[in-house]
């Protein structure tokens, strides 16, 4: 009886190892899993002025990260951007600051402006908007284990599909 009791006990621990470590807590982010990521890249201009190229790499109920590239029709040299942007019931009051890591490297950024829309019977809009250099840009498109803090506590981790579609993103585009 006591062999059948343990027996059982490794049996059901081996079982739920097995469910924990495919149970995944955080928010689903792949295009297969969820489809509500797009790593197509779109592409806007306004008049004859620009071009801008973007990526969205990471998308869940109230937030999007994305890339950038706005490259002038002049001939100057491109800018390169990452933008936040919140959608929710509640102000979160995002001021600005953001953290980015990649691989073992810090980037800390601020957006001195942070836009903030609606309220009062209206979903609230919150959108920071962070220059990047060349050297931030690739090392964000080019880097692993990319993470993203743009509110405290609130972290967007890019995961290996997104991380695939940003290098391919700053290939084709970083000097479009």
């Amino acid at each position: 009886m006591q062999r059948t009791t343990a027996l059982l006990w490794c049996v059901g621990a081996a079982a739920l190892l097995v469910l924990a470590a495919g149970c995944s807590t955080g928010p689903e982010t792949t295009l297969e899993d969820t489809g509500r990521i797009s790593y197509q890249v779109q592409i806007s201009s306004s008049s004859e002025d620009y071009v801008v190229y973007r990526l969205v790499v990471y998308r869940d109920d109230y937030d999007t990260v994305e890339l950038g590239v706005i490259s002038p029709n002049d001939g100057s040299a491109n800018s390169y951007v990452l933008s936040v942007f919140y959608n929710g019931p509640a102000w979160r009051f995002m001021e600005g600051d953001v953290l980015i890591r990649v691989g073992a490297e810090l980037l800390r950024l601020h957006d001195g402006s942070p836009t903030r829309a609606g309220g009062y019977n209206e979903p609230v809009r919150e959108r920071l908007t962070l220059s990047l250099t060349r050297a931030q840009f690739r090392a964000i498109t080019n880097g692993s284990r990319v993470a993203v803090e743009f509110h405290p506590g609130t972290i967007a981790y890019i995961d290996r599909r997104g991380e695939r579609a940003m290098r391919r993103f700053y290939e084709d585009y970083a000097d479009a």
